[in-house]
Order: structure tokens, then C-alpha cells, then sequence
């Protein structure tokens, strides 16, 4: 039985600014066979913008874009939406030390390294379901 105002999916935001990674993330998470919604953006400013239109239930996002970089989102999310902050999960090319010079990510968001781990994804995903029933 659901909890009261649960949805029975995940709304799933992906954040690449790499097109061909942005597909793969798609056409992966459409093969878990979940019942997700996937929200795609390839900045973080228009990131924000769909976050702002609907707050997804997870975040998953590289580090590394031009612009306003991953480690910016975060931080805006996490001093903005202190109570209502998503599950953040980042897939980043850097090592941990390169992300740790560069101030380093909350504890509670989940860092993976490229590339990018599906089935760990999947896992991830699959758990939050669960609590939701």
C-alpha cells in the first residue's frame, strides 16, 4: 500500500551536459523496467529550472559542466531546499581527491566514479521503491 501522497513512481532528474552520456542514462533507466519518470537536462541552470517547475525525487548529475558546475547545483539545493532536498547522486570523472580541493560534497549524496555504475544505480532506485510501498 502506498503511503498517502506517494506516488507509485520515482521521478528521476538527469543532469549531463555530455549528450551521448544524457542518452545512455535514458535508454539505461528505461531498461531497469522501474516505474520512473525520467526529466533530462543539460545544464544545470535548465536543471534548476525543471527542479523549481516539479521537485524530482532523485538527482543524478555529473560534476563537471560548463557554466554553473554540479558542485554549484548542490550547494544551491542543499542551503535552498534544506528539508525537501532530493536524493543527489553524482557519477563524476574526477578522483575524490580533485573533489575534495574543490570543497568536497554533503554527506549525504551519493558519489559514484565514471564510469557510470548501472546496476548500483538500479539498486539505489529499486530501495527507494520499496520504502515508498
Amino acid at each position: 500500500m502506498l503511503k498517502p501522497n506517494a506516488s507509485p513512481s520515482l521521478t528521476v532528474l538527469v543532469v549531463e551536459d555530455d549528450e551521448f552520456l544524457r542518452q545512455t542514462y535514458v535508454l539505461s533507466l528505461e531498461a531497469m523496467d522501474l516505474p520512473l519518470d525520467i526529466v533530462t537536462a543539460s545544464n544545470v541552470f535548465t536543471a534548476l529550472i525543471r527542479i523549481g517547475a516539479s521537485l524530482p525525487d532523485v538527482i543524478i548529475a555529473d560534476l563537471v559542466m560548463d557554466g554553473v558546475d554540479g558542485f554549484q547545483m548542490i550547494e544551491a539545493l542543499k542551503s535552498e531546499l534544506e528539508f525537501e532536498c532530493p536524493k543527489v547522486i553524482v557519477v563524476s570523472g574526477l578522483s575524490p581527491e580533485d573533489i575534495q580541493k574543490k570543497g568536497g560534497l554533503p554527506e549525504d549524496v551519493t558519489l559514484f566514479e565514471k564510469p557510470v555504475p548501472f546496476a548500483f544505480l538500479q539498486d539505489i532506485l529499486s530501495g527507494m521503491l520499496l520504502v515508498r510501498s
